[in-house]
């Protein structure tokens, strides 16, 4: 067919319905050439659904297909179709017959005959949707059960590794205060070595173990002052910023008084923390963040502006995934990809939201937003 038809008219080719549809939508066609036995949506259903679309509605569309059977040229018709070509095609007679159709020949069905087959074809897209609907439920199903799987392994993993982790740090703790004999220099140096790495493993998990529980669990509300909570964390993350060179910067005034909130603080601060750490590993030596508080009738806007590598449109909404790291070559510690989507189901368990505004070598601008009620 594209032999025969390429040498009077411009052509547009699909494999299956999904493509086609996207091909007549991106460059209506004068006629649609169409099998009936395609994969996906099939040809009937690609009729009704190109009938339905207002700029392609009055587009002839002629079913090609080896449906020969008694009725099938009905069927097409009731479907959508306006003609009706039989394989195998007769390449000497195509040419006449798509002239025809461009030139405003169409079939239609008999008066008489026209409701049966209507009513035949709702059927037929009823049954179909069914099958499809038991076909998601099924993988839906599924889904769920990996998930639960996933999680289930993960929480127990987590653990598994905490406990031996716990010991290794008490033991540390004794071998640094001496209290199991002397250590030489390159002993202390060793220890303090194991210390680092297994303290940074232990976030990790910890990690882990909190994201399937704020998944997974009721928050506990009690009334926090915003100010008082956003104070007490930066105080607790400001060394670990001045280590890296960077400038910490509250703009928040806290004289006219407290701001209470209800909200579970223990979650909101570890949000908190992992943004504010978040910032800081992509903010380069001498860089400047900055945090602040914005109330409004409807909810209180935390703010964290760094002034570091920024993050490129397209990649904004994956940095919310799990696991998801876009750039390690600034981030002076590796991670798991979990601080933003930690920070994010906190927001989501409140009722709120994370909204971020970056663009690369601009810096980014993260805002947790926590409803009042």
């Amino acid at each position: 067919m594209r032999r025969v038809l390429s040498r009077s008219y411009t052509l547009d080719i699909a494999d299956d319905g999904a493509v086609g549809l996207e091909l007549a939508q991106a460059h209506p066609p004068d006629l649609i050439l169409m099998d009936i036995n395609l994969p996906g949506l099939n040809g009937y259903e690609l009729a009704t659904k190109f009938k339905a679309l207002p700029n392609l509605s009055s587009v002839p569309i002629i079913a090609i297909t080896a449906n020969t059977m008694i009725g099938d040229r009905e069927r097409a018709l009731a479907a959508g179709c306006d003609g009706y070509i039989s394989k195998p095609i007769d390449p000497r007679a195509l040419p006449q017959q798509v002239a025809e159709y461009l030139g405003g020949s169409r079939e239609r069905l008999p008066a008489a005959e026209a409701p049966t087959y209507m009513r035949e074809y709702s059927q037929q897209l009823v049954t179909r949707l069914e099958e499809h609907i038991r076909e998601l439920e099924a993988a839906n199903e599924r889904l769920l059960l990996l998930d639960k799987a996933k999680n289930d392994f993960l929480a127990t993993i987590s653990h598994e590794l905490r406990s031996p982790l716990t010991v290794i740090h008490g033991y540390i703790d004794l071998l640094n205060m001496q209290a199991l004999g002397p250590l030489t220099e390159q002993q202390r140096d060793a220890t303090q070595l194991i210390q680092r790495n297994s303290s940074r493993l232990m976030r990790h998990i910890n990690d882990l173990i909190f994201l399937q529980q704020v998944r997974s669990t009721e928050l506990e509300r009690e009334t926090v002052d915003i100010y008082a909570l956003v104070t007490r964390t930066c105080n607790d993350i400001s060394r670990q910023i001045s280590e890296r060179q960077q400038t910490l910067t509250c703009t928040f005034n806290t004289d006219s008084g407290p701001l209470h909130i209800d909200l579970d603080e223990m979650s909101v601060e570890n949000a908190l923390r992992h943004m504010l750490d978040n910032a800081s590993q992509y903010t380069p030596s001498g860089g400047t963040i900055t945090i602040s508080i914005t109330p409004t009738p409807d909810d209180i806007v935390i703010g964290i502006q760094d002034t570091g590598i920024g993050i490129a449109a397209e990649d904004q909404q994956r940095i919310f995934e799990p696991f998801v790291r876009l750039d390690d070559t600034l981030a002076g510690v590796g991670g798991a990809g979990l601080g933003l989507v930690i920070a994010n189901h906190v927001a989501l368990a409140h009722g709120g939201a994370i909204t971020l505004e970056s663009a690369p070598g601009q810096g980014s601008t993260f805002a947790l937003h926590i409803p009042r009620r």
